[in-house]
């Protein structure tokens, strides 16, 4: 099944909205229930997907999804040499993610994602381990100025 346009960004299973403001993708019940709550009380996600605000960028949606899609099939077949070669700061499979995500800089990816590991793996899921470590890639600076996310 293919992921919807609005369901692909920075937020959860409520979606894009108020509600994805204030909750962000914290993918615990109780926060997307919330999140679910503030965008159908608030009327505001219609309107959010229609003007394309309050996260429901379709673009940035779409690029997204497709960068975390490539990124997962990629860690599900090198999860264990990746998760190596991140705890050793270089390698082959960081060099291929650093295509996969368009790192012009993929020793600077590679120190990055070593500095976060613990952050990266600690779910095992590898779903997980790609929403980690797209936000590890994300939340740099240098790296979301010089990367293709």
């Amino acid at each position: 099944m293919a992921t919807p346009v609005f369901a692909a960004g920075n937020y959860g299973v409520a979606g894009c909205g108020l509600g994805s403001m204030l909750f962000g993708n914290q993918n615990t019940r109780e926060h997307q229930v919330l999140a679910a709550t503030t965008n159908g009380s608030s009327w505001n996600q219609t309107f959010a997907m229609s003007s394309g605000t309050l996260n429901c960028s379709p673009q940035l949606n779409l690029k997204t999804a497709e960068v975390k899609k490539n990124m997962n099939m990629f860690i599900s077949a090198n999860n264990e040499a990746l998760a190596v070669d991140i705890a050793k700061q270089n390698g082959e499979t960081i060099l291929a993610l650093s295509q996969i995500v368009g790192c012009k800089d993929a020793q600077y990816l590679g120190t990055k994602l070593q500095s976060r590991y613990s952050t990266i793996y600690q779910q095992n899921s590898i779903h997980s381990v790609t929403n980690n470590m797209y936000d590890v890639i994300a939340s740099d600076n240098y790296l979301a100025e010089n990367c293709q996310l």
